[in-house]
């Protein structure tokens, strides 16, 4: 009888624990974009009373549009991109810009990737050049520059976790 008691008291403990620990779980977060204080959840009536005047409306990869803005971020005059897919759910927001020399764009590209870093770790993948893409749960972020003679830019790209891919 006591050996029973100790054995349903034993399991009804560890039953207790688990339910308990599986409440602990850390939800995975939406990754946020430094550059605006638009959200996922913001319509395109939202964006376009808060961003300013549209500059130009494209096509989106995601089979839906892009509406483009002008926005300076970290010193820099840019465009912030917020793009829709084809059920007008927003599901890329990006910012980009094209500095004036190979200096600027190489400082603002570290400084933008070791906050990024300091935030969401090192990033995932890294090849040779300036671009690096973070596969986090809430999201990709995706920086990336082009630096040729003619031609530099920087690109800042967060991604939703619906659209993401994991390579």
């Amino acid at each position: 009888m006591k050996r029973t008691r100790r054995i349903t008291s034993l399991l009804l403990a560890m039953l207790f624990c688990f339910l308990c620990m599986s409440g602990c779980k850390k939800e995975s977060s939406l990754v946020t974009c430094p550059f605006t204080e638009i959200t996922w959840d913001n319509t395109l009536e939202e964006i376009k009373a808060s961003s300013g005047e549209l500059i130009e409306t494209k096509d989106s990869l995601y089979d839906g549009k892009s509406y483009l803005f002008s926005k300076e971020y970290k010193g820099q005059d840019g465009t912030v991109y917020y793009i829709f897919d084809d059920t007008e759910k927003l599901v890329s927001m990006a910012w980009g810009c094209t500095p004036d020399s190979s200096d600027q764009l190489s400082e603002l590209y570290d400084e933008l990737h070791s906050e990024i870093t300091k935030e969401y770790g090192k990033s995932d993948y890294n090849p040779q050049g300036s671009n690096s893409v973070w596969y986090t749960d809430g999201g990709n972020i995706i920086l990336f520059t082009i630096d040729t003679e003619s031609y530099k830019a920087l690109q800042l790209n967060y991604v939703h976790p619906d659209v993401a891919e994991k390579e």
